[in-house]
């Protein structure tokens, strides 16, 4: 019998997989008629975020050519549903903007390295990152300072655009180093959140003065950070969650700049076809979850949560109540065959009364809202 060369078989299982994930793509239908699904171009989805009344979502692209992913940034209008690619007339596409000082700031990648420009007519250059990561940079802006991570550097800008920089490599375990999660401040206070997998996670915090000069960093809590959401009353909500092997944890938290309380803290293990739950806190979910990301409802009293398990309302003021307000299953059809598979949510963001949930790989969900419901 003739030999198949290794490299025929090695195409024709590339094809047989292009063909297959083809079909998947094109047939994921939501189970609710609430739910109005954006396909985002077939990428998969890194975060989405609410900015200046827009919705914004960050994909995955591969380049055959160098064999690496880059990420884009783009916008849905809020009238069609329509998602088109943000364009900044910048050297290379932006992939993340905040808004400081009353202007756009951005981030690309050029020559391997995190570059931070204003996006107005001045296209002025901020900062570049000095330490190349291969974790992309995440942008924050607070009144009079600009920072900007990769988890491997810190920067912050003050307004006399004066830049400090602090190398992490020494104060972050290398384990979490790669794998910057979220990044939020409060009280004069930076906070990075890392999320390693299986490898675990951590919180830390560095203190800045008005110069914007940073202190050695110090660790808040462990865990897999997946959202951090600054509330009024100067409080810091703190989500983790975790989805591994048979088992999936998932941690709501809120630190006052002193202590960690916990509101949510569980973990679902599936053991021979049976669901054991452990759980602390004042409240629990109903089935095993993680969750992904926070968002304020209509005021700060309300909290929205997207969890592996749909989206959850928490009043964080009075009762403290867990109330589900949808679950997120979609059913995934191919070759004639039916799978129920859970969405994973991988962010959420609120602009008026509509709310948008971000998965994976099945695109934007929107929600309309009446009364912090969907």
């Amino acid at each position: 019998m003739k030999k198949i060369p290794s490299n025929h078989v090695f195409c024709w299982l590339g094809i047989i997989l292009f063909v297959f994930s083809g079909m998947c793509w094109g047939s994921v239908k939501p189970a609710d008629h609430r739910v109005q699904v954006v396909n985002v171009e077939q990428l998969p989805i890194k975060s989405i975020q609410a900015w200046n009344g827009r919705i914004l979502v960050q994909t995955y692209e591969y380049r055959h050519r160098t064999r690496s992913y880059r990420l884009l940034l783009w916008e849905l209008d809020l009238m069609t549903g329509e998602i088109r690619r943000v364009d900044f007339n910048t050297p290379v596409p932006v992939y993340a903007v905040a808004t400081w000082l009353n202007r756009p700031v951005g981030i690309y990648r050029q020559k391997k390295k995190d570059v931070v420009r204003f996006l107005d007519g001045s296209m002025e250059v901020l900062a570049t990152l000095s330490v190349e990561g291969h974790s992309p940079s995440m942008i924050h802006a607070r009144k009079e300072h600009l920072f900007v991570s990769n988890g491997l550097e810190i920067i912050s800008v003050n307004v006399k655009g004066k830049v400090h920089k602090r190398n992490l490599r020494d104060e972050i375990p290398f384990l979490y180093i790669e794998s910057l999660r979220a990044i939020e401040t409060m009280n004069g206070r930076v906070f990075l959140g890392y999320d390693a997998g299986e490898w675990y996670g951590t919180l830390v915090e560095l203190e800045y003065t008005k110069r914007g000069l940073m202190k050695k960093t110090r660790e808040v809590m462990p865990g897999n950070i997946s959202s951090l959401l600054k509330g009024s009353n100067q409080s810091l909500w703190i989500s983790t969650g975790l989805a591994h092997g048979v088992g999936e944890s998932a941690g709501l938290y809120v630190y006052d700049g002193h202590d960690v309380k916990t509101q949510v803290e569980q973990s679902g293990i599936h053991q021979w076809g049976k669901l054991e739950q452990v759980t602390k806190g004042t409240q629990a979910f109903s089935v095993s979850t993680t969750i992904n990301g926070l968002a304020w409802g209509s005021t700060e009293d309300i909290l929205l949560v997207a969890a592996t398990a749909g989206i959850f309302r928490f009043n964080v003021n009075s009762c403290f109540k867990l109330v589900p307000l949808w679950s997120g299953d979609l059913t995934i059809e191919f070759s004639g065959i039916d799978w129920v598979s859970r969405s994973r949510p991988i962010g959420i963001a609120v602009v008026e009364d509509r709310c948008y949930v971000a998965s994976r790989i099945a695109g934007v969900f929107e929600f309309r809202m009446k009364n912090d419901a969907l």
